[in-house]
């Protein structure tokens, strides 16, 4: 997934680069196509952010839901079992970058955009 983005950042950054050399009418279709692309590739890169969010969100519950089970109806082993997993489920799962302090999430995506636009802006400066 990492990589993923990576080249996804590099693509993005490309467009917005390719669109900021348009001029003219003639370059409408062009303009558009990149728009498309770009918007393309803005949705990929959401899709993994908000599903690995979404998987962080839903076992931030786990927990809990297993705290409102009848578990202390059960048998005492089962009980011991139960408590354990409550105790490893209070840490949400997160999907990790290659970085393991940076995991996968919405926050995440508006610094992947955020950071692409500033490599643009850079690129852009350096190159006028």
């Amino acid at each position: 997934m990492s990589t993923q983005i990576a080249c996804s950042v590099m693509v993005l950054i490309a467009n917005f680069y390719s669109m900021s050399l348009l001029s003219g009418f003639e370059d409408l279709v062009v303009f558009i196509k990149l728009v498309l692309y770009q918007m393309c590739m803005l949705t990929q890169i959401f899709i993994l952010c908000y599903f690995a969010n979404e998987i962080s969100m839903k076992s931030s519950d786990i927990s809990f839901n297993l705290y409102k089970s009848n578990w202390y109806d059960w048998n005492k082993e089962n009980r011991k079992l139960v408590l354990l997993m409550m105790i490893r489920f209070e840490q949400p799962i997160r999907i990790k970058s290659i970085n393991r302090c940076y995991s996968f999430n919405l926050p995440a995506f508006t610094s992947i955009v955020n950071s692409s636009y500033s490599y643009f802006a850079l690129l852009k400066r350096i190159n006028s």
